[in-house]
């Protein structure tokens, strides 16, 4: 670590397409990036982010890429609570407050994972996730993930386009799944 708290540069991959760049670190954290334009300010993402699921997503790397990889088990293991994915996980300094998971960010996980041939993972998550719409099938920007109660923004747009892309990718992961087990 250098004085001011980074690595040095040579601990570093830089990822990018022309449009924008970020700076990884071995285990998948995104320490510094630009987007989604290298003219755009830019973002320090010292704090682990779900948002680096969107990386793979957007093409930015490939899904089995080991940095795609390490970032998405990181999530898994830092920012999901009961199946579902919080954006991230820092105090705000507001005592007691709770957004939320972020069903997109959950979604975004799911999808991952499939694409990354961990189909029954992305499966269980995707099944926790709409396991939380209301009666008719609704989701919410967020849910908290002790109560299954949905927060913020209702109903979520977005949010309903990462599950029908989501279910996309693990329909084909299990039908490729399949394609392999059969003789």
């Amino acid at each position: 670590m250098t004085s001011r708290g980074y690595l040095p540069i040579a601990e570093y991959a830089l990822i990018g397409d022309l449009h924008s760049a970020a700076l990884i670190t071995k285990d998948g954290s995104i320490d510094w990036c630009c987007f989604p334009h290298f003219d755009d300010a830019a973002v320090f993402c010292r704090l682990l982010d779900a948002g680096g699921l969107a990386i793979p997503l957007m093409g930015l790397l490939p899904a089995r890429d080991a940095l795609a990889m390490s970032t998405t088990q990181r999530i898994l293991e830092q920012l999901t609570v009961n199946g579902l994915v919080y954006r991230y996980r820092n105090d705000d300094g507001v005592p007691g407050r709770d957004d939320g998971a972020f069903a997109l960010c959950s979604f975004w996980l799911a999808e991952n994972l499939a694409n990354q041939g961990r189909v029954d993972e992305a499966r269980a998550v995707f099944e926790r996730v709409t396991g939380c719409a209301n009666d008719v099938g609704l989701l919410a920007e967020a849910t908290n993930p002790s109560t299954g109660a949905l927060l913020g923004n209702f109903p979520q747009g977005l949010t309903h386009l990462a599950l029908i892309r989501a279910a996309g990718y693990i329909a084909r992961g299990a039908v490729a799944q399949q394609a392999q087990e059969t003789p």
